[in-house]
């Protein structure tokens, strides 16, 4: 295969080609990028292998993985996956309403649940019915809308409430006892 290249370990990369030996390096070749002295980065110097500036090795914990994950970060994903699980559901009911869907299987359930989510906000307005019959429920819309704003508001408190002070300590410059006169 043409452009693949085997490093020490037999591995294919079609990224990096093989380094020129030492010594041999082509004229105007500077000497600070030779791929056997690594580039003046990590890397080995016997294979050319070269890393990305910053690369701490495969054992480094990156971010965005699960084991470094905050309580903070941990509630504030369970907030907005509870949300959206919440949202989908009465999206649901007021498409299925408006569509007219037969409350059977799985149509039940989201009526079910859905009735449940939107019953604070059921008779704020009424219900308007289409030219088809079917009814539109704005207590769906509503409820999204507010269960949003809700989760935003919680969102926030989370932030405010977990992020450290960065104000000074209120305790006093000196320890142990005032001073005499």
């Amino acid at each position: 295969m043409t452009g693949d290249y085997r490093d020490q370990y037999g591995q294919g990369s079609s990224r990096f080609p093989p380094p020129p030996p030492p010594g041999n390096l082509p004229a105007g070749y500077p000497e600070e990028q030779n791929p056997a002295q690594g580039y003046g980065q990590q890397g080995s110097r016997e294979s050319g292998y070269q890393q990305q500036p910053g690369y701490r090795g495969p054992d480094s914990v990156r971010r965005g993985d699960s084991r470094t994950a905050s309580p903070r970060s941990r509630g504030r994903s369970l907030l907005w996956v509870a949300l959206a699980i919440v949202n989908v559901i009465l999206v649901l009911d007021f498409i299925f309403l408006l569509a007219g869907a037969n409350d059977v299987g799985f149509g039940h359930i989201v009526y079910g649940v859905g009735s449940a989510l939107n019953a604070p906000f059921r008779n704020l307005f009424n219900i308007t019915v289409t030219r088809h019959g079917h009814p539109v429920q704005w207590a769906d819309l509503i409820a999204i809308v507010i269960y949003t704003v809700a989760a935003v508001i919680i969102d926030r408190l989370i932030v405010i409430f977990t992020t450290p002070s960065s104000r000074p300590s209120t305790s006093p410059p000196y320890q142990g006892s005032p001073p005499r006169y």
